[in-house]
């Protein structure tokens, strides 16, 4: 399963679609609320509303429709790759561990015993970059 964000108004095709396969993402919505709430606890305004980034966790054709909103996005996220994020790899707090050498779903339990373990959702820093790259050019987007 994945999800399609195709945009709306592309300004080039590297707006025209992006595709994150689940696992990668959880770890992009989870950015996207996040900075949604800074932005809120800033500036007292939301930048995206809790019913469409509720929408955007699943392929419900929801997103932002506007160009400006998407720039804005960019700008955080792309401020995340340079300032914040550390490694090439961004892994979320929460869902199931995964054995790094067999690939297998681990339990809490297991995953405790095994010695080589990552979460399942993470995205690394090259596919963050290029949804950034089709944040810029979307002229507004939805997630399929």
């Amino acid at each position: 399963m994945g999800m399609d964000c195709m945009g709306d108004n592309p300004q080039s095709k590297q707006g025209e679609y992006f595709r994150a396969n689940i696992w990668s993402w959880g770890p992009i919505h989870h950015l996207i609320c996040h900075y949604c709430d800074q932005h809120k606890n800033v500036f007292g305004r939301t930048l995206i509303d809790d019913e469409t980034l509720t929408h955007m966790s699943v392929n419900d054709g929801e997103g932002p429709a506007d160009h400006k909103t998407c720039e804005i996005l960019a700008d955080y996220l792309d401020s995340y790759l340079k300032n914040e994020m550390d490694g090439d790899v961004l892994e979320c707090e929460y869902g199931p561990y995964v054995c790094t050498e067999t690939g297998k779903f681990l339990s809490d339990y297991e995953s405790g015993q095994a010695s080589e373990t990552r979460r399942a959702y993470r995205v690394d820093r090259d596919h963050l970059q290029e949804f950034v790259g089709f944040l810029k050019e979307c002229g507004g987007f939805r997630v399929y």
